[in-house]
């Protein structure tokens, strides 16, 4: 299970939560059994992010060509900002030229939740 499958504010408030129970609880058998508990509801708390990344990605290839789509992965949604990666700085510079035309079809697309920005950062 990969950190990109759950925001920075879910890992930080479930990491407390066990850090807060383990302070708690000195032996390693009911730490282990505690750890046990909290992954139903982990899983509860991905599964909705992950099937709604999953759309996003799907729009995102429906509106992008497939010749840049390749190169990019749909990070999250902060606000109103669609955060995209990418693999190059040359297709980087690539979508980043295509200025508003990219959110105007996405927006097109999507129903509901509409973004304003296209936020584009390079691969590490």
């Amino acid at each position: 299970m990969s950190k990109e499958n759950i925001n920075e504010e879910q890992f930080l408030r479930i990491a407390d939560q066990q850090r807060t129970q383990s302070c708690k609880i000195k032996n390693r058998n009911e730490r282990i059994g505690i750890f046990r508990s909290l992954i139903p509801s982990l899983i509860e708390e991905i599964t909705p992010k992950k099937e709604q990344y999953s759309g996003l990605n799907d729009l995102w290839w429906s509106i992008v060509p497939e010749e840049l789509a390749v190169h990019t992965k749909v990070l999250r949604i902060n606000g109103s900002m669609l955060i995209i990666q990418v693999d190059s700085p040359s297709w980087l510079y690539k979508l980043q030229t295509s200025g508003t035309e990219l959110v105007e079809r996405l927006n097109k697309k999507a129903a509901g939740k509409k973004i304003r920005k296209i936020k584009y950062e390079l691969e590490r």
